[in-house]
């Protein structure tokens, strides 16, 4: 008998990679830029055979770190440390900042060996070995993807498979953060931050045609115009209205529910959509308000 062999281990990652990444275009046509990160990580936890992996975005003064996710195994099984969301130095972080510092990936095989090593804040994760990959665009980092705990050392091929990984998820990103900049300008006021007119309108006719389905159901408009005004913008200018303005604005979202939504409708005209609420619900949500107006005056130099 003769046989003839063919190491295919190479062709297999390289297809196992090209699937991962498939996948993550696919999911991220519909899932937010959250869920995609997490995808992520997921991904890369499971071809490099990491029970750990963290995302983290670098601010453009290559200091400022924020977690933006977890992989589903981390957050799950392996780490309560809290921080997700959160913005740090990079002298606060572990000696995986080094993929920060030298500018380039770098990994720990043997963690325990490292003299250089900070401690783990509580809850987190023992590490054995560490693989942290950054992402660059125009000279800076922007991103760094890093993973965990492989039961064998991290090789060159993981390398590869999660800087390519990394640099689509900040693409991903990048588009999504994007996508929800372009909805946020056309739907919000720009000086206020509430709803800006049209598509508080288009939440208005939303909510006028659920509620001819259903007839038990209510809902109450609040129409609001901030008083002498104009005296204001006459005597200390307009940066004093519109610091007036997003004084108020401030003020209306700190009473909104989830459910409700509140709009600028005009210069210093505002109408808010308070579902569920009858007319005495609504008066007395009017009149706290009205309260609080009076009693938190705005600071404008």
């Amino acid at each position: 008998l003769q046989s003839v062999g063919e190491d295919i281990t190479e062709r297999k990652r390289v297809r196992d990679i090209q699937a991962a990444r498939l996948r993550l275009m696919e999911f991220a046509i519909d899932h937010s830029m959250h869920e995609l990160l997490v995808a992520t990580l997921d991904e890369a936890s499971a071809l490099t055979e990491s029970p750990i992996g963290f995302y983290h975005f670098l601010d453009a003064d290559q200091k400022t770190l924020s977690l933006q996710a977890w992989s589903t195994l981390t957050a799950r099984d392996y780490c309560k440390a809290e921080g997700e969301g959160r913005h740090y130095n990079i002298d606060e972080a572990g000696v995986w900042v080094e993929a920060v510092r030298e500018r380039r990936a770098v990994i720990h095989n043997d963690y325990a060996a490292l003299t250089n090593k900070r401690g783990l804040p509580p809850g987190h994760a023992a590490l054995i070995r560490e693989m942290v990959v950054p992402v660059f665009r125009k000279g800076l980092i922007v991103a760094i993807l890093g993973v965990g705990n492989k039961a064998t050392p991290y090789t060159d091929n993981d390398l590869q498979t999660i800087s390519l990984l990394a640099d689509q998820a900040w693409d991903f990103a990048e588009g999504k953060r994007m996508e929800a900049e372009l909805v946020a300008m056309a739907t919000t006021d720009f000086l206020t931050g509430l709803f800006n007119r049209r598509h508080f309108m288009a939440r208005m006719d939303e909510e006028l045609a659920r509620l001819k389905r259903f007839d038990i159901e209510r809902a109450a408009i609040l129409m609001l115009d901030l008083d002498h005004f104009k005296r204001v913008n006459d005597n200390f200018g307009h940066a004093a209205g519109d610091t007036v303005l997003k004084h108020f604005a401030a003020l209306v979202r700190s009473e909104l529910r989830q459910i409700d939504s509140g709009g600028r409708v005009g210069g210093e005209e505002f109408a808010i959509l308070l579902l569920g609420a009858d007319l005495p619900a609504a008066e007395q949500f009017a009149e706290r308000l009205r309260a609080k107006v009076a009693d938190t005056p705005p600071v404008h130099e």
